[in-house]
């Protein structure tokens, strides 16, 4: 009885740091990645910090852990953070247009200066700034290691500390998915996370204190900075979105015509006020009206007098939405990912489009509802959905890359009706993804899309359409409206350029659409640089010694870093982008990690040589099989296929890390290499940006082959010991 006693206080300590630590994890990368633009580039940079801090602490067990640090790391982010406005170029938030030297990673900025030497001046400080935001995020998570490498080694079952580790890591992931759920704003993360660490300071009183009045104090700072009264802030699953009320003066009387949203601090859109009532009230608010029939929520239907069922996918708040009923739209299914900014349009938007009995609205990634729909359509409209937001912090992939590849466009044409006209607005910050874009319809349609120019203005953000389908309707169109043909030959010579550009599409194997060519951006090698440096000098400092490291552990975290990001970026295609598949699918992983791990407890494997076998084989299996074939199945079948042919590589390889991890001796050692290693993972995934995302399933054999060759090496040492 005493014996069952013992261990139930020893799995709930570990069970609860665990959740903590992993909550964390997805806090930070969440509220960094709104903040600091940066990181909305690198949603894995942070999780990777992560990783190093808590693989860095597991080596730093006879320390004493000390947590208000890293509630004293967090008050320094919000400081930061907070005091941006005030700081002019050493801003934090401007590390992103610091970074900006080299022009083949598009992160919305261009470089500060034409002048090489301010140029390069401007990269040094941006790369100085982000060291230290490094510094400062690995040390943030040094304690929650310690107290995992400490409650690791006290552990009297190895194998049952680490399922109780899964299990705690479950609970973090969804734990913070429900506050995600109800759209809470960082102080209430900050506060439910604090008051869960407080169980870890028990007996240590005043450190309680502080971590208790840390904790109230960024709670209250981050809730004072939301409660602004000249703007709305709310929190989605996806992304930080902020609503500012716009007015105008007029005779003395202040005119609201609408809100600007703002993504992430960046300008998204407009919702202004185009109901013929109030344009009539207020006719001095608006441009000639002329040349609203042509802005680009009105001007996709100039190009077809078919109207009975239009597809809108990027639907956002509602304008594209309100532009189809104005142009008589008799049906409208309006397609988004974000479930708030469905929520904005609803309660804001003056025209009410979501309203109307015409729309239908679907809340919903738009590849995933590509693979759902039976219906036809006379007209489908690309919104603006360069969103420039990471779709899971495992991966590089952003929320709008697999809407923009050769298959989801095959997709979308499968849903034309014959006479169907599909129509392509996009923000082209740059001529290779305009040549992109204009490639992959050419290679859809068989023939080049009609090009045209959508200006800023009152109503937005502007950019380029692109309009393919039948080319007799659009051409008839273009024969009886003047104004029409003379939008589309202005940028003639654009589109010209853009024809004759050697740029190659994207695929859903290479879905990266912001890069202009095969290859690795220089700004990932300058910050994976800074990765290993602070690597090296941690390691070296806590290790000492060079053969330290377990290398055996070091290489089965690099390839089930790796893994993971495969099984994330084949759920995505499957199931879509959303916040909730990739929940599910982090959840599943180590779901197999923890079944593979009670299988090991229950039958104790003696030889892994069978397992490492299999699992080659099933990395094998997993890049041999198209996953255009899951596609075509039902919804179950589909899940269940799906599951057992990505999940067979994780069973294999939770197998024998748990195997492996039952032999160690020096279990806090192994979990650190373990950790350390799947940053070496997290940047091979770049790897991806060269060869295609299906490559790395090579990359992670060769991970695995390599833990392979040094478990003798980790046998031998448990021996000796």
């Amino acid at each position: 009885m005493r014996r069952t006693s013992n261990r139930k206080n020893q799995d709930l300590p570990l069970f609860w740091i665990s959740c903590m630590s992993l909550f964390f994890e997805i806090l930070m990368i969440r509220w960094l990645s709104a903040e600091v633009r940066i990181f909305s580039y690198f949603h894995n940079l942070v999780l990777l910090f992560c990783f190093l801090g808590i693989g860095l602490g597991c080596l730093l067990t006879k320390k004493e852990a000390k947590l208000a640090h890293s509630f004293a790391i967090i008050g320094i982010f919000v400081l930061l953070i907070r005091l941006s406005p005030y700081m002019g170029i050493f801003s934090i938030k401007n590390i992103s247009s610091l970074l900006s030297l080299g022009t083949n990673f598009l992160i919305w900025h261009r470089p500060v200066s034409d002048r090489l030497d301010l140029t390069v001046l401007a990269f040094l400080g941006g790369t100085m700034s982000l060291l230290c935001c490094m510094a400062l995020l690995m040390m943030m998570f040094v304690p929650f290691g310690q107290f995992l490498g400490r409650l690791f080694n006290e552990h009297d079952r190895p194998l049952r500390a680490y399922g109780v580790n899964i299990l705690g890591s479950i609970t973090g992931v969804w734990f913070f998915a429900v506050l995600s759920w109800f759209s809470t704003p960082p102080a209430i993360w900050f506060a439910v996370g604090g008051f869960g660490c407080l169980p870890f300071l028990l007996g240590r009183r005043r450190l309680q204190q502080v971590l208790l009045a840390g904790c109230l104090l960024i709670a209250s700072v981050l809730g004072l900075v939301e409660m602004r009264t000249s703007e709305l802030n709310v929190w989605s699953p996806y992304q930080k979105l902020t609503v500012r009320p716009l007015n105008l003066s007029i005779k003395g009387r202040t005119i609201r015509y609408g809100y600007s949203v703002l993504v992430n601090s960046t300008g998204y859109m407009l919702m202004t006020n185009y109901t013929p009532q109030f344009m009539q009230r207020y006719p001095s608010l608006y441009p000639s009206r002329e040349l609203l029939p042509y802005d680009h929520y009105n001007v996709p239907y100039q190009f077809t007098d078919q109207r009975d069922h239009v597809l809108i996918v990027g639907s956002g708040a509602g304008n594209d939405v309100a532009g189809a009923l104005r142009n008589g739209a008799h049906a409208i299914t309006a397609v988004d990912i974000d479930p708030v900014i469905i929520q904005l349009g609803r309660q804001l938007h003056p025209e009410a489009p979501y309203s109307n009995p015409r729309v239908s609205v679907v809340n919903d990634d738009a590849r995933s509802f590509f693979k759902k729909t039976t219906d036809h359509y006379d007209l489908i409209v690309f919104g603006l959905l360069d969103s420039h937001t990471l779709s899971s912090s495992y991966s590089n992939v952003r929320l709008d890359n697999y809407v923009y590849t050769l298959e989801s466009f095959r997709e979308a044409r499968r849903l034309l009706k014959p006479t169907g006209v599909l129509v392509v607005i996009f923000e082209v910050t740059d001529d290779f993804i305009g040549a992109r874009l204009q490639k992959i319809l050419t290679t859809v349609f068989g023939q080049r899309p009609i090009g045209f120019e959508v200006r800023s203005g009152f109503r937005g953000w502007g950019g380029y359409g692109f309009v393919a389908g039948d080319r007799a309707a659009i051409e008839r169109k273009l024969s009886t409206d003047a104004r029409l043909k003379e939008l589309v030959e202005r940028p003639h010579g654009v589109f010209d350029a853009w024809s004759a550009s050697g740029v190659g599409p994207t695929t859903d194997d290479w879905p990266y659409l912001y890069l202009a060519r095969h290859g690795i951006p220089i700004l990932y090698f300058v910050v994976f640089g800074l990765l290993i440096l602070f690597s090296i000098i941690g390691v070296k400092q806590v290790v000492g010694q060079r053969h330290s490291m377990q290398w055996h552990f070091f290489f089965l975290g690099a390839g089930f870093l790796l893994l993971e990001v495969q099984n994330i970026s084949k759920s995505a295609l499957l199931f879509g982008t959303t916040w909730m598949v990739n929940t599910v699918v982090i959840s599943a992983v180590l779901i197999m990690v923890l079944l593979a791990n009670a299988v090991v407890i229950t039958w104790p494997v003696r030889a892994l040589r069978t397992y490492y076998f299999a699992l080659l084989l099933t990395l094998g299996v997993n890049f041999l099989i198209p996953f255009d074939l899951f596609s075509q199945m039902p919804v179950l079948v589909k899940g269940f296929a799906a599951a057992m042919v990505m999940s067979l590589p994780i069973f294999f390889a939770g197998v024998i890390f748990s195997t492996s991890f039952a032999r160690a001796t020096n279990r806090s050692g192994a979990f650190a290499s373990n950790l350390i290693g799947a940053t070496v993972g997290g940047m091979a995934e770049c790897l991806s940006f060269v060869t295609g995302i299906k490559s790395l399933l090579f990359v992670a054999a060769v991970f695995y082959i390599l833990a392979w060759s040094a478990e003798g090496q980790h046998v031998g040492a448990a021996r000796r010991s």
